[in-house]
C-alpha cells in the first residue's frame, strides 16, 4: 500500500468522542466542497487531531489535497516519549498501555488485496475496522495524558513539550521532503529523503487514517447535547 504522495487517498475517517464518520474522498480533487471542508478541520490549530504514526498520512494529504495537517496528537510519538518503545504499530502500543486492541483488524488481507480499502461499497467487516481504530485513539490518548498528568511536577512540561515537539516533527518528516521515484531490477519502490523511508509501490490506492480529535470545537457544532464518552 502506498500511503504517500505516492497513492491514491481512498477513505478519510474522523471521529468525535461518541460519533464516527468514513467520508468517500476517491477521485476528489482539492476543490470539492468535502476535501474543502476537511481542509479547514484539518488545518485548524484549534482543533487536536489524534493519529497514530501521522507521516505517511501528512505528506499524502498536503501533496494530494493539498492539505496542510497541524496540531497533533501522534500516539506514537507519546507512546515513544513515555515508554521508550519507538514505531511500535497501533494494536501494540494499545496493548502496552492496557487496553484492547482492535481485533477487527486484518493487516494480512493487502497480502492478497492490496486495494482492499479501494472497495466499494464498503462492507461491515471494513467499517467495524475503521471504527474500531477511532474509539481506541480517544482511549489511548486518554491513558498518555494521565501518564504524564501523574509524572513529578518538574517532568510533566518538559515530557509534553517533547511529545509534541515529536508529533510536530511527524508532520513535517515526510511532506516537506524531496522525492526521488525509481526503478530496481528486483523491486519497485519510493524512497523518500536521503536514508528515508522505503516505500512499497502500489498503483490502485492508499488507504489513508486520519483520526481527529474534534470534541472542542466542532463536537459543539455538530453534537451540542452529545455525552463525550466513546
Amino acid at each position: 500500500m502506498d500511503l504517500s504522495r505516492k497513492g491514491i487517498i481512498s477513505i478519510v475517517q474522523i471521529a468525535t468522542r461518541k460519533h464516527s464518520f468514513i467520508l468517500d474522498v476517491k477521485g476528489k480533487g482539492v476543490d470539492d466542497p468535502l476535501v474543502v471542508w476537511l481542509r479547514e478541520v484539518l488545518e485548524d490549530d484549534s482543533i487536536t487531531k489524534i493519529i497514530h504514526d501521522c507521516r505517511m498520512d501528512s505528506d499524502a494529504l498536503h501533496h494530494l489535497l493539498n492539505i496542510y495537517l497541524s496540531k497533533v496528537h501522534d500516539t506514537s510519538c507519546w507512546h515513544f516519549v513515555i515508554t521508550g518503545f519507538e514505531d511500535q504499530n497501533l494494536n501494540n502500543t494499545l496493548t502496552q498501555n492496557g487496553l484492547k486492541p482492535n481485533m477487527a483488524r486484518h493487516s494480512d488481507v493487502y497480502k492478497t488485496n492490496p486495494a482492499f480499502w479501494d472497495t466499494r461499497p464498503l462492507t461491515a467487516p471494513m467499517l467495524e475496522w475503521a471504527k474500531g481504530d477511532l474509539c481506541a485513539l480517544f482511549q489511548l490518548q486518554d491513558k498518555q495524558l494521565k501518564k504524564v498528568a501523574a509524572m513529578p511536577a518538574s517532568a510533566q512540561a518538559a515530557q509534553e513539550l517533547k511529545a509534541n515537539m515529536a508529533s510536530q516533527e511527524h508532520c513535517d518528516f515526510a511532506r516537506s521532503a524531496s522525492v526521488a521515484s525509481f526503478h530496481i531490477l528486483s523491486n519497485v519502490g519510493h524512497f523518500i529523503g536521503k536514508g528515508g523511508s522505503s516505500i512499497r509501490r502500489s498503483d490502485i490506492c492508499c488507504f489513508l487514517r486520519a483520526h481527529l480529535d474534534i470534541a472542542v470545537n466542532l463536537l459543539m457544532f455538530f453534537f451540542w447535547n452529545d455525552s463525550t464518552t466513546c
